[in-house]
């Protein structure tokens, strides 16, 4: 019993996991009896029943993989087989193993510890994956996997002590330890020859000489210290056999073992091409890939027999293959053209071309005849000038029903220097569902035509979005910003039916809140949301000597979504004293942190959230 339960304590001998069910198991059954209902009756194991005689006869035939499997399926075969006075069984199974029978564990080395030590996974030392196989050096415990960088990784772990030199009788304490600490066995690995130094374990040469430098001054405690390794002296020859014909059997069963697998791979390949299979396709197969590992880990050769008795299960699995690739194939396929669609739905949109959404525009009739081309065709001359066509129909469709929302019946362009109604500056909406401050559009609260077009409702989830069309009844009007809107461009001496934005912008931080308590000097855009703070805004235009008076640090447009949105700057600035507050007068000595200053702003002036007008950052912290 005790054996099994060390195995727990992985990777030392006798370390096994004889454990216990997962946590999803005990979770299901936890559950299953805080519901009321009787817990399920498992089906009877007859095995269980026969007596101790019958069932070691029974068990007699496998092999210690066997047995250590079978000792965690119940507690009843749990404590049967860790039964000191059952170990006859684990001594049975070594002699089944095909490789030649396992050298005899040396006391105090119980036989189900013995058994999980070399034929239980492992932890490697390296990487902490696990892996089947056995010790890289049953001397030194040493557990490395199979992968390359893990095997070159038992050197540091190692350190050589040549015990030929003089300096083997000047250094009392390595002398007397590498007389009874174990070193790397050289037939295991083939790493040192009979004429190379012994390489012992780093930690376990250190932890022994320390222990005798520790005894060192007290005589009696040196003499009990060495009575106390005197065993282990007088065994080293022992073990030293001992690990020599582990080595030996450790060999040749990894030698056995990979003959056998490259056989059954062989079979496998014959029958692949007897029936005009594919290789690759036939070595995935469940069926068979379950076959082939259970013969593989019980030293069993597979045969035509075994095979065509799996044929028509290894049929189905490859039907389901072929059906799956021929799926992911279209799937991919139809991946490249809706990449290669959105690739020309940007490249219009970079060019000014103003378009729905790219999910509305997925679901049109243009794209599906473009979507039925190959993919290097959806992005032709030709394409593009007939999803040009479409955005342009769709473009004035979606013009005249905004113009209607406006207030404007029956709009004839009938003077090339006027602008469209949706194209003026005063051509301002709101969406109804989001209100007045859109949190999708930090640069303005109000949404022109081309934001109305592409707007997204906050609240709605991805598939909820791509849903939705554009639809001109979800936006309305918004009256405050347009009143703003003519009020700046009448004091700017401009027609309201000619200027554009870009006209408006070029005018640069001319318009000054007359509102605020303090002189706010800003540009069109930032006017036309800063007036939501207002009940009735008046604002007044500003020539170019008096702005330069007035604004003492320039405003950093954009500065707000920089500090909120990129991380490496906000890292950098937002935590230090650098950043003044506008609203409370351009030569205030107050200095905040960027979130004190928020905190000032929503406190003091009651506005939230903060905009790029609101404040300033010093010049020396400025990049």
């Amino acid at each position: 019993m005790e054996g099994v339960q060390q195995a727990t304590r992985a990777p030392s001998p006798g370390r096994s996991e004889l454990g216990q069910g997962s946590s999803t198991q005990r979770k299901n059954k936890k559950a299953r009896h805080t519901s009321g209902e009787p817990p399920e009756t498992p089906p009877k194991c007859f095995l269980q029943s026969l007596p101790i005689e019958m069932l070691a006869a029974t068990l007699s035939y496998n092999t210690p993989m066997d047995l250590l499997s079978l000792a965690r399926t119940s507690k009843y075969f749990c404590h049967t087989l860790l039964e000191p006075t059952n170990a006859y069984m684990w001594r049975r199974a070594r002699y089944q193993v095909v490789s030649g029978a396992v050298p005899d564990p040396l006391p105090p080395m119980s036989e189900n510890s013995y058994a999980s030590w070399l034929f239980d996974s492992k932890i490697c030392m390296q990487c902490g994956k696990k892996y089947k196989g056995f010790p890289t050096s049953f001397a030194l415990r040493l557990y490395l996997c199979q992968s390359l960088p893990c095997q070159n990784s038992w050197a540091p772990r190692t350190t050589t002590y040549n015990t030929t030199t003089a300096a083997t009788e000047t250094n009392a304490p390595l002398h007397f330890t590498t007389q009874w600490l174990p070193h790397l066995e050289g037939k295991r690995n083939n790493l040192v020859t009979p004429d190379q130094p012994k390489y012992y374990s780093v930690r376990a040469l250190q932890e022994a000489v320390g222990e005798y430098v520790r005894v060192v001054d007290d005589p009696a405690a040196l003499t009990a210290y060495k009575e106390s390794k005197q065993a282990a002296i007088d065994q080293r020859t022992a073990r030293k056999t001992w690990y020599d014909a582990l080595c030996e059997f450790a060999n040749k069963y990894e030698t056995d073992q990979r003959k056998l697998i490259e056989d059954n791979s062989k079979l496998v390949a014959r029958f692949a091409d007897k029936e005009g299979w594919n290789i690759e396709d036939l070595s995935c197969s469940e069926t068979l890939k379950n076959k082939r590992a259970l013969f593989n880990r019980t030293f069993q050769s597979l045969t035509l027999h075994d095979i065509v008795d799996l044929q028509p299960l290894i049929e189905k699995d490859l039907i389901s293959m072929f059906k799956t690739r021929t799926r992911k194939k279209g799937n991919t396929a139809e991946a490249l053209r809706v990449e290669a669609l959105k690739r020309l739905y940007n490249k219009l949109r970079g060019h000014g071309q103003r378009a729905p959404r790219f999910s509305e525009f997925q679901r049109s009739r243009t794209a599906q005849e473009l979507m039925a081309l190959e993919p290097e065709h959806v992005t032709s001359k030709q394409s593009e000038n007939l999803a040009l066509r479409f955005f342009k129909r769709w473009e004035e469709e979606a013009k005249a029903l905004m113009t209607k929302s406006l207030g404007v019946d029956d709009w004839v362009p009938i003077s090339k220097n006027k602008l469209h109604p949706v194209d003026r500056v005063t051509a301002l909406f709101q969406c109804k569902n989001c209100g007045p401050h859109s949190h999708k559009h930090p640069d303005t609260d109000t949404l022109k035509f081309e934001d109305v077009v592409v707007h997204t409702c906050p609240g709605f989830g991805r598939q909820q979005r791509d849903k939705i069309d554009f639809a001109p009844e979800r936006f309305e009007p918004d009256h405050k910003a347009i009143a703003v809107a003519k009020s700046a461009v009448f004091l700017s001496g401009l027609d309201v039916e000619k200027v554009d934005m870009t006209r408006m912008l070029n005018l640069g931080n001319a318009f000054i809140c007359k509102s605020c308590p303090s002189l706010i000097l800003m540009n069109f855009r930032n006017l036309i949301g800063h007036c939501k703070r207002h009940e009735n805004m008046t604002i007044e235009f500003l020539q170019d000597t008096d702005i330069f008076q007035i604004l003492v640090h320039p405003i950093q447009w954009g500065l707000y979504h920089k500090i909120t949105k990129d991380a490496e700057y906000a890292s950098q600035h937002r935590s230090k004293r650098q950043f003044g507050c506008r609203l409370c007068g351009q030569d205030s000595k107050k200095v905040f942190t960027f979130d004190g200053l928020r905190s000032h702003v929503k406190e003091k002036h009651r506005y939230e959230p903060m905009r790029d007008e609101d404040f300033f950052q010093l010049p020396a912290a400025r990049n």
